[in-house]
């Protein structure tokens, strides 16, 4: 028998059946592109790419949403934010180094590498372009041994390039502090061999200030003509020029562990071991309130760009929003089981970063406040 031929089906059926395939085209391509629009919204808000080194995001909880960045550090002792709020920098152990982490991406850009012991401070200059870092062991010898090492240096570095300018040393204990003068010529660094230095950073000598126990912490007023640095005797302001006599400021039941000056340089914030946060008028060292709330010692303080609000970390675990004028509480951001040892605020003052102990920098959106802090800033 002959080849069977079959009829080719009716012109209706071929008709739908293209419209068919059509129509399945269409949706493959528009499911492509709304991928490709939800992988670029994804970046833009703040998330990160996927595979971007070091970065875990974590959902909303509780007020606003944090992201998470992790690059194998134990802990997190120091951080600070660039001016430009592009980058922070942060350090603390075992590794000896500082990340530069971009922002808001989080990618590790580089690593500040030269020191010997344990990362305790860190700071950027006013323009952004330098660094100072701090470093030093334990305070506590073992066996005669000091864990961390015994690096009590302060050191130098080009922000851009990550290279070392210029390595400070003079210091014979853990440097906990450091601070660059808003002149950007100067440097200042606490430490625990109960002296504070200020540094030339153009030929490297310095002057001390000698106090009556350890330091944990130093900051400069706004217009560069005084310190202040906190130490087991409460918080002593030094007049750089030497002309007024120093001053201190007391009350906390044991050691201040944490210092801020604010923007205007009229007011500064000290917290202590004691749990508490007490506010000064510089202009005659006198206690203006005493903000409570922390259940653990105050380990960190940032003030605001605008002056009305105060961040602090304390080894309880809470990043706490402080208003300043009212002393009240506008947000509290638990991380239960960790402790706090560094904060700071963004330029933008919309977001909070906070440094851990269990070795993640984590940075918070804050939540709406009328006439203050703006939220969501991804």
């Amino acid at each position: 028998p002959g080849p069977v031929l079959v009829a080719p089906p009716p012109l209706p059926a071929r008709r739908a059946r293209a419209r068919a395939i059509l129509a399945a085209i269409v949706i493959l391509l528009l499911l492509g592109g709304l991928a490709g629009w939800f992988g670029r919204s994804r970046v833009s808000d703040g998330l990160p790419p996927s595979g971007a080194a070091g970065v875990r995001p974590v959902r909303p909880r509780a007020l606003g949403e944090r992201l998470v960045l992790e690059d194998g550090l134990k802990w997190i002792r120091a951080l600070a934010v660039a001016p430009d709020g592009r980058s922070v920098l942060a350090g603390g152990g075992l590794d000896n180094d500082v990340r530069l982490w971009e922002l808001p991406g989080g990618r590790v850009r580089l690593r500040l590498v030269g020191h010997t012991s344990w990362i305790q401070s860190v700071a950027f200059s006013r323009d952004g372009r330098y660094a100072l870092t701090g470093s030093g062991g334990s305070w506590k010898l073992v066996d005669g041994q000091r864990p961390g090492g015994a690096d009590f240096s302060v050191r130098l570095w080009d922000v851009a390039r990550g290279t070392l300018l210029r390595t400070f040393t003079g210091h014979d204990e853990p440097v906990t502090g450091v601070a660059f003068a808003p002149d950007g010529r100067t440097a200042a660094s606490s430490c625990r061999d109960h002296t504070v230095r200020l540094w030339s950073l153009e030929n490297g000598t310095s002057r001390e200030f000698v106090g009556p126990a350890e330091f944990f912490c130093v900051a400069f007023t706004p217009s560069g003509d005084r310190v202040l640095a906190g130490s087991w005797e409460g918080a002593t302001l030094w007049d750089v020029a030497g002309v007024r006599a120093a001053q201190t400021l007391g009350g906390h039941i044991g050691p201040v562990l944490a210092v801020a000056v604010s923007p205007d340089g009229r007011q500064a914030v000290t917290g202590g071991d004691d749990a508490s946060i007490r506010l000064w008028s510089l202009d005659d060292a006198r206690s203006l309130r005493v903000l409570q709330g922390h259940a653990g010692r105050v380990n960190a303080l940032a003030w605001s760009g605008d002056g009305r609000h105060l961040l602090s970390g304390a080894a309880d675990g809470v990043l706490r929003l402080w208003d300043v004028d009212s002393g009240q509480v506008l947000a509290a951001l638990p991380s239960p089981g960790t402790s706090i040892d560094c904060v700071a605020f963004s330029p933008n003052q919309r977001w909070a970063l906070a440094g851990y102990h269990d070795g993640t920098v984590r940075v918070w959106d804050l939540p709406p406040i009328p006439g203050g802090v703006p939220g969501r800033p991804r």
